[in-house]
């Protein structure tokens, strides 16, 4: 105790210090709802997880995919037969997906009678599925939502040797809120002058409520490519960049995830549908995209408990895009017209079916 006071006197402003840091960290974990004041990214994954993770929330059907399938239409069983969740996220790679339903299963009482995998071809590449720890740049492109997604404990299962000790080291600093919320947090000391945060408001908050509100109304559906505006040149030049770049040369792919995804989804005894969705122009015509639509078809069409389906028209008319990547909003409407015609029938017919364990 001695010794305490002695290097209290000596270093007092290091004392108050560490005492400030660690009463707002006591604090920030008493603030309900701080994922509102982050930015719309990191936001749209703490909602999803939030649905995911609510045994209330109980759906028939639960679709994963990306940044495209997310602007597919999920719905009720007041609209449909069975209800549906979009459950899609942009950027987190093909490798969450089977951890994501695990997660789901493991907090509701009633399991879904199938799932559908929405995730875009472009997923297939061995270069998605590298460890973490081999592939910083992977990693940056992905941890946002991956690390928003799951807990800690979440982590422990998903991942193994070297990548583990990449992956507890990243998690270590999410313990903390300060650290965690930092984004936010600096947004609002920004806006400590502003008409919004006098109403107890910022622009993030403002803007995630929108986001949950247009995301409960469409079961969790959201078409970013109304965000994404972009005039006709930009459009051009945003679909030639994609094509440039598939069209280089042929990768090496594997459908390992979606392989691990169905297992898991079979030991549970649920159904999966395997779902294409249309590119803009002829993307699907490219030697890196290509081939792995041919294998996809050729591996997947006739298993047991498993369905393939693709949209009547593959290759869409590129000013049905924003930037070339995501529908414009009338390239959303034509989408969900036709996914709701043809492709949910087949969802729920398929779903109504029992599992065939012979």
């Amino acid at each position: 105790m001695v010794l305490f006071i002695s290097f209290f006197k000596k270093f007092p402003a290091l004392f108050y210090s560490a005492f400030f840091i660690v009463s707002i960290e006591i604090i920030l974990h008493f603030i309900p709802r701080l994922e509102y004041l982050e930015h719309g990214g990191s936001f749209y994954t703490f909602y999803k997880r939030k649905i995911a993770e609510d045994p209330a929330q109980n759906f028939d059907i639960l679709l994963f995919g990306d940044s495209r399938s997310l602007s597919l239409n999920g719905f009720t069983k007041k609209e449909q037969d069975h209800s549906l969740y979009n459950f899609s996220l942009p950027a987190a790679g093909p490798r969450y997906v089977q951890y994501y339903l695990k997660k789901y299963l493991e907090l509701h009482s009633e399991k879904p009678r199938s799932v559908v995998w929405a995730l875009d071809v472009e997923q297939y590449p061995m270069a998605k599925s590298k460890t973490f720890d081999g592939d910083k740049k992977l990693w940056e492109t992905y941890k946002h939502r991956l690390l928003n997604l799951f807990s800690f404990q979440d982590s422990l299962e998903q991942y193994s040797g070297t990548e583990l000790l990449f992956i507890m080291k990243e998690y270590l600093p999410t313990i903390f809120y300060t650290y965690k919320y930092r984004e936010g947090l600096k947004d609002l000391l920004n806006s400590l002058k502003a008409d919004t945060f006098i109403k107890g408001e910022t622009y993030h908050t403002i803007q995630n409520k929108l986001i949950e509100t247009l995301t409960a109304k469409q079961n969790g559906q959201l078409n970013l490519g109304d965000y994404f505006l972009a005039n006709e040149e930009q459009g051009t030049l945003g679909y030639e960049s994609s094509y440039n770049q598939l069209n280089k040369e042929e990768v090496d792919f594997s459908f390992q995830p979606l392989e691990d995804f169905i297992n898991y989804a079979h030991k549970n005894k649920i159904k999966v549908t395997i779902l294409i969705l249309p590119k803009a122009g002829s993307l699907y015509d490219t030697t890196a995209l290509k081939p792995i639509l041919k294998k996809l078809r050729s591996d997947f069409i006739n298993r047991k408990n498993v369905q393939l389906l693709e949209f009547p028209e593959l290759n869409y008319p590129r000013n049905l895009f924003s930037e070339g990547i995501h529908y414009n909003t009338n390239g959303a409407n034509i989408l969900n017209k036709e996914y709701m015609n043809t492709i949910v029938p087949k969802i729920i017919n398929f779903s109504k079916d029992s599992y065939n364990e012979n």
